[in-house]
């Protein structure tokens, strides 16, 4: 099932993030700009992988405000709800405004990207399943021996 809700790490730890519409709201009030539009600047320089996640960055072609990298962490810790609005600026404040970029932009990133499209946990592998126990003989005629 999607849900907007996506575990982030920040520090050591992994937190709940969620952007809501209230946040959004508050967001483009606070850096002036339409939610398209950061998701636009965040998204600019990033390399998505097969999954439509995020995976890297170049920061040489990156379009983003270090506002738009430190508000969106702050609301969709907020929005969350493993944290209260004080321990979400603390926590922005200690690990991603005083951080190096990169990382941190690839969360925020991904956040506006969740926002925007959903999240969807990833599937845990199914083991495989046997046919049944193979011969020996199967076993040595298919088995390449070095």
């Amino acid at each position: 099932m999607t849900t907007l809700t996506s575990p982030i790490p920040i520090g050591d730890q992994q937190y709940n993030a969620r952007l809501t519409v209230p946040q959004i709201a508050e967001l483009e009030r606070k850096l002036d700009c339409p939610a398209g539009a950061i998701l636009g600047r965040l998204l600019t320089g990033c390399y998505i992988g097969p999954d439509g996640s995020i995976v890297d960055g170049a920061l040489v072609e990156a379009g983003f405000k270090d506002a738009d990298i430190t508000e969106t962490i702050y609301h969709a810790l907020c929005g969350g709800g493993s944290v209260d609005p004080g321990r979400a600026r603390q926590l922005v404040q200690t690990y991603v405004a005083e951080m190096p970029r990169k990382p941190n932009w690839l969360i925020a990133a991904n956040l506006m990207r969740v926002y925007m499209e959903g999240y969807t946990p990833p599937k845990k592998p199914e083991a495989p399943r046997g046919r049944g126990k193979r011969s020996k003989a199967t076993d040595e005629s298919t088995t390449a021996h070095i």
